[in-house]
């Protein structure tokens, strides 16, 4: 893959990947190549440390923040298993998420049982980031990188749907092969350059 991102000529680049990318066999082949990257995590990741939103005085204790888009953004960073991490909460989305779930939990109440929204309550509204970078990197730039992300799918799209539209962009299917056990996986992977960033998307 490294081979690729140099014959793009990109000289400082973030790999900036989906929540379905993550795997420890992803992680390795990356730091085998010495690529840096921003992988956003499931909530249901080990990796994740939601211990400090399981306390009744949370927001207290959160001290860290920062505005996106008119919203206040909290967040923590440390580091697991040598690994950094960032998570980040929106209050505003955890609202949502909250009152979203307890609305499933009338209208389909075989699916969304009502203990499962105590046993999630600390997940909403969170976002964490698995990270690796060349530099030192604020949280807000790696919230705001990922987030420009929807608007290279975006892009994707339009390019992809449309093969006379002029693209301005760099794009580039790459094809690599991971070892998962003994089972060899090939995935497609699309690039763009954006702010000197590549987004990947499989």
């Amino acid at each position: 893959m490294s081979r690729h991102v140099k014959e793009m000529n990109v000289k400082e680049f973030v790999f900036i990947a989906d929540k379905g990318f993550y795997s420890q066999d992803n992680i390795r082949m990356l730091d085998e190549e010495k690529l840096q990257y921003i992988i956003p995590l499931r909530r249901n990741n080990t990796l994740i440390d939601f211990s400090r939103f399981q306390k009744a005085d949370y927001k207290k204790k959160l001290h860290n923040n920062f505005s996106c888009q008119n919203r206040i953004i909290c967040y923590y960073v440390y580091e697991k298993d040598g690994m950094k991490l960032v998570t980040f909460l929106d209050e505003h989305l955890r609202v949502s998420e909250e009152n979203d779930y307890l609305q499933r939990t009338k209208r389909q109440p075989e699916q969304y049982a009502a203990p499962g929204f105590y046993e999630k309550l600390h997940q909403f509204g969170t976002l964490t980031m698995l990270y690796k970078t060349s530099r030192a990197i604020q949280a807000n730039e790696i919230y705001e990188i990922y987030k420009q992300r929807n608007e290279i799918e975006v892009m994707f799209d339009s390019i992809y749907g449309s093969p006379a539209n002029p693209c301005v962009f760099k794009l580039q299917h790459i094809t690599f092969v991971l070892k998962n056990h003994s089972v060899r996986k090939r995935y497609v992977i699309r690039m763009a350059i954006v702010n000197n960033s590549v987004a990947i998307s499989q």
